[in-house]
């Protein structure tokens, strides 16, 4: 695209310019729209490859979860364990994108309905009706699409949070298919003879589904708010006399703030499954030491309380850490875009 425009760049000008009796193309003047249209531009490609990539990156994270795990991704729903084949049915995408399609024509609602006639159509000054409508075609496109990125993360962040709730009520009613605890038993050795030793591997591959899961979920994170970082910067008065927009900061303002939080209450919902977790295995040690024979136990009991304490992974991070605190520089700071590149999310880079 690149090339061709450069080599149709004069016919391309006089066309885009209505032979410069339009919309001038001027790159840093603060006197053409056509900078943010470009950038309007990128913006969508980008949002069209990050909802790719974001059902990619769960449909391959929910894959090698299973496989790690010994989990059967075909269970029917009258399954052993009834909480995972319904989590992996309502993770399929066309189901997501319905979720997400509906969350953004709600939200389309909000803005023409009420914060529209309430704030008024945010302005932008234009020389030609051709760049007019250009601007405002891309604007809408990319708004939508940006909008409904987010609420596909969104979706992929409430169902990993009513995933890990589940995990924390009830875990004698709902035991981990035996396929699961087969692969468990066999990695950590612990005595079947013991009352709490069926508990306490419940508890132990709760923790390790949400860390394995919220590392993936968490790194979504990023994408929408490099979204905002580039219609931010499309509306800069450096290409363009832009007036700011109250609706267009409110209208992006509720929608991420739906995802600090979810992402907060899935960092907090982790946090009091593993405090849970070592309370249980606290427990489980003053148990096991009490009588002689189970002295070894204990010693494993240990072992394994320590590993929980040093679970860092996904949800299991501090707050400092958590990608929801570092995807805020985005818009703020270019040391986001360093983080993107870091992370392999552009390709090429």
């Amino acid at each position: 695209m690149a090339a061709a425009m450069c080599f149709f760049w004069e016919p391309l000008a006089r066309y885009l310019t209505d032979d410069g009796k339009g919309e001038p193309i001027a790159l840093l003047g603060g006197a053409s729209l056509w900078p943010t249209v470009l950038l309007r531009m990128v913006s969508i490609f980008l949002a069209i490859y990050f909802i790719f990539r974001t059902r990619l990156d769960l449909d391959n994270n929910l894959g090698e979860i299973a496989e790690e795990m010994g989990l059967d991704q075909t269970i029917p729903l009258p399954a052993v364990y009834p909480d995972w084949p319904a989590y992996v049915g309502r993770e399929r995408f066309w189901k997501r994108c319905i979720s997400a399609f509906f969350c953004t024509a709600v939200m389309c609602g909000i803005v023409f309905l009420i914060l529209i006639p309430n704030g008024g159509m945010p302005f932008f000054a234009y020389r030609s009706p051709f760049a007019y409508y250009m601007y405002f075609g891309i604007g809408l496109l990319d708004w939508l699409l940006t909008l409904f990125l987010i609420f596909v993360v969104f979706d992929a962040t409430l169902l990993c949070l009513i995933f890990v709730k589940k995990l924390s009520c009830n875990k004698k009613s709902r035991p981990w298919p035996s396929t699961t605890r087969d692969v468990y038993d066999g990695r950590l050795q612990l005595p079947q003879i013991v009352d709490p030793a069926d508990d306490l591997i419940n508890e132990w591959i709760g923790l390790e589904f949400v860390a394995k899961r919220t590392r993936c979920i968490d790194h979504l994170i990023y994408y929408p708010f490099v979204l905002l970082a580039l219609m931010i910067l499309s509306r800069s008065t450096v290409f363009a006399n832009f007036a700011p927009s109250m609706v267009i900061i409110l209208t992006h303002g509720i929608s991420l703030l739906i995802i600090f939080a979810c992402a907060i209450m899935v960092w907090l919902a982790a946090k009091s499954a593993r405090d849970t977790a070592r309370e249980n295995f606290t427990d489980g040690i003053i148990r096991a030491k009490n009588s002689a024979k189970t002295t070894y136990f204990a010693e494993q009991l240990e072992s394994l309380l320590s590993r929980v304490n040093q679970l860092n992974d996904g949800a299991f991070g501090p707050l400092t850490q958590q990608p929801l605190v570092k995807a805020f520089l985005f818009p703020l700071s270019s040391a986001g875009w360093v983080a993107l590149i870091q992370s392999g999310i552009l390709p090429g880079l």
